[in-house]
């Protein structure tokens, strides 16, 4: 079963937490999505292809969350994922031209900070027992 909250306080939350639309969370979906198209760099795969790729990871992951009681809005959830293409994307658009050395050292700084940003922050997400 899939548990969505009906609500957060605020539309945009600007620290980790949970905001109904935007929160801080973003950013580590959108760095999810610029390794991914790293991978995809590395690998020669083309745009489309990677893209598709990081959606359907997107996808699982919010549904793993919501299994595992991580609750968000339906909105909130949508947005990380889309969070996740635009890494994608943006993967492709700055670092294409990039040597296989540059992007292994890129991938390996954007998941050390990935890493940084949900194991050290203020605030976690919240696991929610007490829901049926």
């Amino acid at each position: 079963m899939l548990y969505f909250e009906h609500s957060a306080k605020s539309a945009i939350k600007f620290r980790f937490g949970h905001g109904r639309y935007i929160d801080l969370w973003l950013l580590t979906h959108v760095i999810w999505g610029m390794l991914i198209g790293i991978v995809g760099l590395i690998f020669n795969l083309p745009l489309w292809q990677i893209l598709t790729i990081s959606l359907f990871l997107g996808f699982i992951y919010e549904v793993w969350e919501s299994i595992i009681r991580i609750v968000e809005n339906v909105e909130n959830s949508l947005i990380d994922i889309i969070g996740v293409g635009l890494g994608t994307f943006l993967s492709y658009w700055f670092f294409d031209f990039f040597t296989l050395t540059r992007l292994i050292l890129i991938f390996l700084g954007l998941a050390a900070l990935n890493l940084l940003l949900f194991c050290c922050c203020n605030g976690t997400p919240q696991l929610h027992s007490s829901i049926p």
